[in-house]
């Protein structure tokens, strides 16, 4: 990590550490699980890595279409990926861990009410801490 993402890590364990944190999810790219550490360790969590929260580098073809060249996901169904992720969280209040992509498509997912299950949204954005 860098000297500012070591920074960054550290102000935002300090954020955490007197909130009642019941889950941490990472990437499972190193500088994620280095911060995700952090706030775990100050928390006492466990840290639950999860593949789909990793960065991945996005090809722009129209304000309509983007395309990721690992693997070719397109913007929506990282969306969707993000739904079932929100769906199947446990009781309490969470951190995520990730990259630029993933946390796009999270927030995304909480703002676009009408796409989704406007109760689900709901449910979830009452739990966020952004």
């Amino acid at each position: 990590m860098t000297e500012k993402g070591i920074k960054q890590s550290r102000a935002v364990t300090k954020y955490f550490k007197d909130r009642k944190i019941s889950s941490v999810f990472s990437s499972d790219v190193l500088r994620a699980k280095l911060t995700a550490k952090e706030i775990s360790d100050h928390l006492e969590k466990e840290i639950i890595v999860l593949d789909f929260l990793k960065e991945r580098s996005v090809v722009y073809k129209s304000p309509n279409d983007y395309s990721y060249k690992e693997n070719g996901d397109s913007f929506k169904q990282r969306l969707l990926q993000a739904k079932d992720f929100l769906q199947n969280l446990p009781e309490g209040d969470f951190v995520v861990v990730s990259h630029a992509i993933f946390l796009k498509a999270f927030i995304s997912f909480l703002l676009l009410e009408n796409y989704f299950n406007d109760e689900l949204s709901e449910q979830i954005s009452s739990r966020l801490i952004i």
